[in-house]
């Protein structure tokens, strides 16, 4: 017979109050990532040149953000609902952690984090806290599942 496993109320909430904020800055950033791209594609057009967005360094950033929050995004939620459910909600605060640093990375990013020669130094202000976190999250589930 199968285990039931249970979830306490107010640990989904909790979870998902933290999955919904990483979901705003996603869309936030997916927006910002459009609005950005078709601004340079106008502005290029009124000045009669042809726009190629490959070659728009200013969109680096953005791209960067958005690229990093769909890469690690998989990792992010499986490891954080696992370690919720797991841990009884006792990893909440790592998961507020991962998306507050999530939050951060785009103004870091802006402000010459990331460049076309690639990342500087400072981006590590809004990396290394957020896989701090991911490590806090994986934890309770390695060491359940394989130990």
């Amino acid at each position: 017979m199968a285990a039931v496993l249970t979830i306490d109320e107010e640990v989904f909430k909790s979870a998902a109050r933290v999955t919904s904020a990483f979901l705003l800055l996603l869309a936030g950033c997916l927006v910002w990532q459009g609005v950005t791209r078709t601004s340079h594609m106008v502005a290029a057009v009124k000045r009669k040149e042809r726009y190629e967005r490959s070659k728009d360094a200013s969109l680096l950033p953005i791209d960067r953000t958005v690229g990093n929050l769909l890469e690690w995004m998989p990792v992010f939620f499986g490891f954080f609902w696992t370690s919720m459910i797991l841990t009884g909600g006792a990893t909440v605060t790592a998961g507020w952690v991962y998306v507050a640093f999530r939050a951060l990375y785009p103004f870091v990013a802006v402000n010459k984090g990331v460049t076309t020669a690639g990342a500087k130094p400072l981006i590590l202000i809004a990396t290394v806290p957020a896989y701090g976190a991911l490590f806090a999250l994986a934890s309770p589930v390695i060491c359940a599942v394989f130990f």
